[in-house]
């Protein structure tokens, strides 16, 4: 029976597309209403499944579940399910001509563009293309199959309307060369290369892959059917991930562990849980070292990941670390293999990696988060091409070539609001213990200049003291001498002088110098004219050392071209310029 009403055909394909297991009741609002949800999203949402239920009578299947509703179809399942089954008949056979029916069958499924009546963006943007995916892998084991059984003449039409459709897919664009050549047409076989190689030199300024070259080198020297075993043979067959409560059951989950004490953040986690529009969705988050990048990735992950049930990939870039960053070439075979990708299957060439690792991810839901990163140039190979997924990266530094070049959302994360600090040692210290000193409670918040690293060291030095005062501990850490040694412990990635070493080791000569100048200089900022005549440099060299700080977060720009030092960093910039200058003696 039609279903008449929007909001009920979003609904049903939801459920439809994960059949038999739960769909979420956020991801329910995520697809109705996008990135604008009512005020009473949930209640609407009750509403609109009770109307559903309604329309479809006595053929309504939906169960209501603890979080979220679920469609049962057993024992006749969906077409997709039904795909699934076909392909996996079709994977359990090894001679083409008994691999040939299911895979034919299972392709006459698709018989038109997939969700075409349903009116939701991120269906289309998401799910769709995934779809579409899995249909044309299927259809190309069809016509591998058709190949190896000599049926080159029956699917040539087929080939040229698929390859007019998807001109970039250069396995269709094989399968095509190979059929017409085995047809006697080798004229029309050099000139589908030609047009193929054309169109993606003028339109992704690319070249052809080895595996379409090698064939095009055959057709010219009549040694096509060597090169081509996996055009004209029959290789495994792709299964799409089974799925386990709306989740891909082998897909990867990298997310790190939720950190706590985490605090407030609502307004930049609301902030990067807003949907794109048909594009690749990039966020780059940047701050300070210890102002909570990590944290507010991490837990913005482990919020939406529901609506990434394909998997989520996590790297550590170590772009401020100890050491060298990570090259994108490691990352990216570490991800090829959380993919599935076999070890020896990956290639050696950086390009070819990155090609291989969009081609896995084209229509797949994966959030992809990149942290601590070093450059622009260090993520660019880690970037999907698809816009089903999401990409979160954290670095100290601006990446403004991943907002140029890349459409990058960037926002800097600044310190916590006063009232937050305080709930954060409250949350690790307890009430009892935080109620019995509230005005030391305030200092050591003050004290700590609300930086979260500096926070948690502050809470876990008095965790493991519970015979010691919250006032002994902001005494102790009021002398700007032993402030920064005393926020330090044991493990060198957390403490704050490891972290402010490694962002300082990164800049340029003259913003180093600069950096070290201003951390003793009167004042609670500065503009270029000031600090141009306190280093007695130039005022366009000092514009340029202080847009460096500022890039590095060392510095922050509090109005246009006026800057201020958060006052950790200004304790950490005299202890470095006292280091410096005894080192010089």
């Amino acid at each position: 029976m039609p279903i008449q009403a929007p909001k009920q055909r979003i609904i049903l394909a939801c459920l439809l597309l994960e059949a038999d297991h739960t769909v979420p009741i956020s991801t329910l609002i995520d697809r109705l209403w996008e990135a604008a949800p009512p005020a009473r999203a949930h209640t609407t949402l009750h509403v609109h499944i009770r109307r559903l239920r309604q329309t479809l009578g006595s053929a309504a299947r939906i169960q209501t579940r603890p979080k979220g509703y679920l469609i049962d179809t057993t024992p006749a399942g969906t077409d997709v399910q039904t795909f699934d089954t076909l392909l996996r008949r079709a994977r359990d056979t090894a001679a083409p001509a008994e691999t040939l029916p299911p895979l034919r069958e299972a392709v006459e499924l698709w018989r038109g563009p997939i969700l075409a009546d349903v009116p939701s963006e991120s269906l289309h943007n998401e799910d769709v293309p995934r779809l579409t995916e899995r249909c044309l892998e299927a259809t190309e084991q069809l016509f591998s199959a058709e190949l190896a059984l000599g049926n080159h003449e029956g699917i040539v039409a087929d080939l040229m309307a698929l390859t007019a459709r998807f001109p970039f897919r250069e396995r269709l664009r094989g399968q095509l060369m190979l059929a017409l050549y085995r047809g006697g047409r080798q004229a029309d076989a050099l000139e589908a290369y030609r047009s193929g190689a054309r169109l993606l030199r003028e339109e992704l300024g690319l070249s052809p892959g080895d595996e379409l070259n090698t064939l095009h080198e055959g057709i010219l020297t009549g040694t096509a059917e060597r090169a081509t075993p996996r055009l004209a043979g029959t290789d495994v067959v792709r299964l799409a991930p089974q799925r386990s409560g709306g989740r891909t059951s082998d897909a990867p989950a990298q997310l790190p562990a939720d950190v706590v004490p985490f605090g407030g953040r609502e307004a930049e986690i609301a902030h990067l849980s807003a949907r794109g529009r048909g594009q690749l969705l990039i966020s780059v988050v940047t701050g300070m070292a210890g102002v909570g990048k990590t944290a507010l990735a991490v837990r913005f992950g482990h919020r939406v990941k529901d609506r990434h049930p394909d998997g989520q990939l996590f790297a550590d870039l170590r772009g401020h670390a100890e050491g060298a960053a990570l090259d994108a070439s490691v990352v990216l075979q570490r991800f090829l293999r959380a993919l599935g990708v076999p070890r020896e299957r990956i290639p050696a060439d950086l390009d070819e990696q990155a090609a291989l690792y969009r081609s896995l991810l084209a229509g797949r839901r994966v959030l992809i988060v990149l942290d601590n990163a070093r450059s622009s140039r260090q993520v660019r190979p880690l970037l999907p091409g698809s816009p089903a997924c999401r990409v979160v990266v954290t670095s100290r530094c601006r990446l403004d070539g991943l907002v140029a070049r890349d459409g990058a959302d960037q926002f800097a994360l600044g310190t916590l609001d006063h009232d937050v600090a305080v709930r954060v040692l409250r949350d690790v210290l307890g009430a009892e213990r935080s109620d019995a000193e509230p005005e030391a409670l305030c200092r050591l918040v003050q004290i700590c200049g609300r930086l979260p690293l500096a926070l948690r060291i502050a809470a876990s030095r008095l965790k493991q003291a519970p015979g010691r005062s919250i006032r002994q501990l902001a005494d102790e850490l009021t002398d700007e001498d032993r402030r920064l040694p005393g926020l330090s412990i044991e493990d060198d990635d957390t403490a704050l002088l490891s972290a402010f070493d490694l962002s300082y080791r990164l800049l340029p000569d003259a913003a180093a110098q600069m950096f070290r100048l201003l951390g003793s200089h009167p004042g609670p900022e500065w503009d270029p004219a000031v600090a141009a005549a306190a280093a007695g440099v130039s005022r366009a060299r000092s514009r340029q050392a202080l847009q460096a700080l500022a890039a590095a977060h060392l510095l922050i720009e509090t109005r246009r071209e006026r800057y201020a030092m958060h006052e950790l960093v200004r304790l950490y910039a005299i202890r470095v310029a006292g280091r410096e200058a005894q080192w010089a003696r």
